[in-house]
C-alpha cells in the first residue's frame, strides 16, 4: 500500500487511507473489501487477480471513488447484485464475468465483458455510465438501461470505441433502454461517440409500437404509448463522428484461432470501412389540449385549477 508491503490482503486493506495505491503481486482469488477512504485505486500487478463477488445484494461498500486496474470480477448471476449506494467506482483493463448491476456512476475504460449464459452482462441500474474502448462478450443480451423510475435527472450513458460480439443468435441490440416501467416514464441520455464495431447477428432497424430498434447497437423498448410526465424522456443520439462496423462472426473466430493479433487486425480493417452511425430518437412530448394564458395542460381539471385573473 504505497510502496509498504504486507504480508496479507486483509492487513494491507487495513492499511489503505485516502489517496493511495494497493497492489496485489499474487495471483489468487480474494474479496472486495469495504473501502470508505476516498481517491484509492486497487491494481493487480500480475495476471490472474480474480475478486469472487458471486452471491446476492451488495457486493461491498465503495463509499468514495475508488479505481480498480487489471482485475477480474467473478459475479454470478444474481439480480440486483453489485456495489449498492456507492462513490463514483473506475475500471481499467478489468475483465467482469457474469451479471453486474450499478447503483452510481461507473467508468469502464480497456474492460471485457463475458457473459456464457442468455442473461444481461449488466443492467445500468443507476448513475452515469461510461464505456470507452470495451468489449462486451454474451449471447443475444448485452446491457439494459433501466431504473424503475427512481431517477429524477437523465442518468448519461456514453459509449465509444466498444465491440460487441454475440456468441448466439440475432436477440437484442446491445443496448436496450427501457423508456418505461409500468406508468412511469423513465430518464436516459444515451450518447454513441467513435467507431463501435458488431460481431455476429444484430436486429436490423425497426419500428413498432412497443420497441424502436436504430440499429443493432441501440434500441428502445417498452415504449410510452400516452406519455404522462412532464421532465422525463428518453433521449438517444450519435455524435457527429459516430460509425458503426459489422463483422461476420465466422471471420471473426477465423481470426480468434490465429491469435489476438490476427483479431485485432480483422476488426481495425472493419472499423476503417465503417459507416456513419445517424441515429436519434426522443420520448413524445406529452400531449396538452388545453391552454390557459399560453401554458398547456394535459387535462381541462388542470387547466380550470390554473385559472387567475
Amino acid at each position: 500500500v504505497n510502496g509498504t508491503g504486507y504480508k496479507t490482503f486483509a492487513e494491507a486493506v487495513a492499511a489503505i487511507v485516502k489517496d493511495c495505491t494497493v497492489e496485489i503481486y499474487e495471483a489468487g482469488t480474494y474479496k472486495v473489501p469495504n473501502i470508505s477512504a476516498g481517491n484509492v485505486t486497487v491494481k493487480g500487478m500480475v495476471d490472474g487477480v480474480v475478486f469472487d463477488c458471486t452471491g446476492s445484494g451488495s457486493i461491498a461498500s465503495l463509499t468514495n471513488t475508488v479505481t480498480f486496474e487489471n482485475v477480474t470480477f467473478n459475479m454470478g448471476q444474481s439480480n440486483y447484485h453489485g456495489f449498492q449506494h456507492a462513490g463514483t467506482i473506475n475500471m481499467v483493463g478489468c475483465t467482469i464475468n457474469g451479471l453486474f448491476f450499478s447503483y452510481g456512476d461507473m467508468n469502464f475504460t480497456d474492460c471485457h465483458f463475458v457473459q456464457e449464459t442468455k442473461e444481461y452482462n449488466m443492467w445500468l441500474y443507476g448513475g452515469d455510465i461510461s464505456f470507452d474502448n470495451c468489449v462486451f462478450e454474451g449471447n443475444g443480451k448485452y446491457f439494459n438501461v433501466y431504473n424503475e423510475g427512481r431517477a429524477a435527472t437523465p442518468d448519461k450513458i456514453t459509449v465509444k470505441d466498444c465491440v460487441a460480439i454475440n456468441n448466439g443468435s440475432a436477440n437484442k441490440a446491445v443496448f436496450n433502454v427501457k423508456e418505461t416501467c409500468g406508468a412511469t416514464v423513465l430518464t436516459y441520455d444515451v450518447a454513441i461517440e467513435g467507431t463501435n464495431v458488431l460481431v455476429g447477428a444484430f436486429p436490423a432497424a425497426s419500428e413498432s409500437s412497443s420497441l424502436t430498434v436504430l440499429n443493432g447497437f441501440v434500441q428502445v423498448d417498452d415504449k410510452n404509448p400516452n406519455p404522462t410526465e412532464d421532465g422525463k424522456d428518453v433521449v438517444v443520439s450519435s455524435a457527429d463522428d459516430a460509425k458503426l462496423a459489422e463483422v461476420a462472426k465466422s471471420d471473426y473466430d477465423t481470426a480468434k484461432a490465429s491469435g489476438e493479433a490476427a483479431v485485432e487486425t480483422l476488426l481495425s480493417n472493419a472499423a476503417s470501412k465503417a459507416t456513419d452511425m445517424e441515429i436519434s430518437y426522443s420520448t413524445p412530448e406529452t400531449p396538452k389540449p388545453v391552454k390557459v394564458n399560453g401554458t398547456g395542460y394535459k387535462t381541462f381539471a388542470e387547466a380550470v385549477a390554473a385559472i387567475v385573473k
